[in-house]
């Protein structure tokens, strides 16, 4: 396999990378789509897991030299590597483009965030050092020396939303610390790391120190599964990593994960609200919403509720979907696709349902993201096909509803605005919410109930009634008894 230019041509990149040369393989192949328009430019090959166990010796092969290799040398060729990928900037930038669909202007942030890492661990290389300690013994002075080692063989497999920063995520600090690397990026977005790959042999680096395979599940079993990889870094689905975790930990594998997160703000009345819409827009609508850290919905006090609502309507509403390899007319944004056609059917089926079962949308400032009144995604030009972009970005949310005791006598109490259509069915006003309260405001019930409970409180107990006859209180009376102990060890 070689991977398509920017152009459309084609350049010379190894269906694999092994040992620092291509290297052919005999498994399937994996189509690369391009998510703007839907077209298949590429094809990277599913590694068997015979063709992992060949990355995996040779990536220990090569660490039997790279880990005595002299930290300041190891440094010398992450810098190399810096360089060479920020002279193949455009390259990087478009061919990442191209297999992820995000924006130009974001996926050179990302390279930057690439470029960063490595120099930032290439600095680092020559300051980790162990440490001498002094030790109580009863033998005469002792002490004790922390040397630190490479583990070895370092697996590392990367998602596909940001394929380059999560990349120098981990191959700076492994490759800085002394250990050899088998990289396995997503399925969907290969050809950037393999171009890395190949400038790194370009710049340098020594065979087999960096390494790639590329497939699906299958393929990233194999290399959790493999006996010469002492330790995995894993960003991903967090179902995958407790299945990273059952596998490496019979084998005491020393593991690092990053797993999905769900992430709220949280904005008070006496915020910048400036400050806080503009940030929670970039979080959010950052590489078309698809990050594990962008925020997910936002508390929002009842007091700015509504001048948040419409900062943060105005912004999105300058989001403009297209290719990611094209710019937006001023002042409109550029946002890129979804990354598949499975998550556009996937959001599109949410927002129809938020729709059809009327948790959005009851006030006129409830904004639905258009494109066919929020049912259907907006397709692209004639001229693309089979986009998977959704419809411009609007804001989904309720104002204070009419009406809320609850909500008149807690102004105090936040309003939340969900960003994650995911949480619709648990919106207040479902009828397992409990009717049209808002979240964090106490139920009405609820609150009659506790203030009972604070009078009862705070009434004096009345003198317990002494007991009818047999030593049973009236209450009992007629009630099966319980035995009660006598003088005498008896029973009754």
């Amino acid at each position: 396999m070689s991977s398509a230019s920017p152009s459309g041509g084609r350049t010379s990149v190894a269906d694999l990378w092994i040992g620092g040369a291509a290297t052919a393989s005999s498994g399937g192949r994996l189509a690369v789509t391009d998510p703007a328009s839907g077209e298949r430019f590429d094809e990277v090959p599913e590694a068997t897991a015979d063709e992992v166990g060949a990355a995996v010796a040779a990536a220990a092969e090569a660490f039997a030299t790279w880990r005595r290799t002299d930290a300041a040398e190891r440094a010398g060729h992450l810098r190399a590597l810096a360089d060479a990928a920020e002279a193949a900037a455009g390259d990087l930038v478009a061919l990442l483009t191209r297999e992820q669909g995000k924006p130009t202007l974001e996926a050179q942030g990302e390279l930057r965030h690439f470029l960063g890492g490595l120099r930032y661990y290439a600095e680092a290389a020559t300051k980790v050092r162990g440490s001498y300690q002094e030790l109580p013994s009863q033998f005469g002075p002792a002490y004790g020396l922390v040397v630190r080692r490479p583990f070895g063989v370092v697996g590392a497999i990367t998602p596909w939303n940001f394929p380059l920063t999560l990349l120098g995520n981990k191959l700076g600090p492994a490759l800085a610390a002394g250990n050899t690397v088998v990289a396995k990026p997503a399925e969907t977005t290969p050809l950037t790391t393999l171009r890395v790959a190949e400038l790194a042999a370009e710049a340098g680096l020594p065979p087999g120190v960096l390494n790639v395979v590329t497939g699906g599940p299958a393929t990233g079993a194999a290399l959790v599964a493999h006996p010469g990889v002492r330790r995995l870094a894993f960003t991903g689905q967090t179902v995958t990593g407790q299945r990273i975790m059952e596998t490496a930990g019979p084998a005491l594998k020393h593991v690092s994960l990053e797993l999905g997160g769900s992430d709220p703000a949280i904005v008070l009345d006496d915020a910048d609200l400036d400050a806080a819409v503009k940030n929670i827009q970039i979080g959010r609508y950052w590489n078309c919403g698809q990050a594990c850290l962008a925020p997910k919905r936002a508390y929002v006090q009842a007091g700015v509720y509504d001048a948040f609502v419409e900062q943060l309507a105005s912004r999105v509403g300058r989001y403009e979907p297209g290719p990611g390899s094209t710019r937006a007319e001023k002042p409109k944004l550029r946002i890129g696709p979804l990354h598949t056609a499975a998550q556009r059917e996937l959001l599109a089926a949410q927002l129809a349902d938020a729709v059809d079962r009327r948790r959005v949308g009851r006030r006129p400032r409830a904004l639905l993201p258009a494109g066919g009144g929020g049912r259907r995604p907006a397709r692209l030009a004639p001229g693309h096909r089979g986009g998977v972009r959704p419809g411009p970005a609007r804001v989904a949310g309720r104002g204070p509803g009419r009406g809320d005791p609850a909500g008149q006598r807690h102004r105090l109490r936040a309003r939340l605005l969900d960003l994650d259509p995911r949480r619709r069915r648990h919106r207040p006003g479902h009828p397992r919410a409990g009717g049209r309260r808002h979240l964090g405001q106490p139920a009405p019930l609820r609150l009659r109930r506790a203030a009972l409970r604070r009078h009862q409180a705070e009434r004096p107990r009345p003198r317990a009634r002494p007991p009818g006859p047999g030593g049973v209180h009236r209450a009992q009376v007629g009630r099966r008894r319980r035995p009660v102990p006598v003088r005498g060890n008896r029973w009754r």
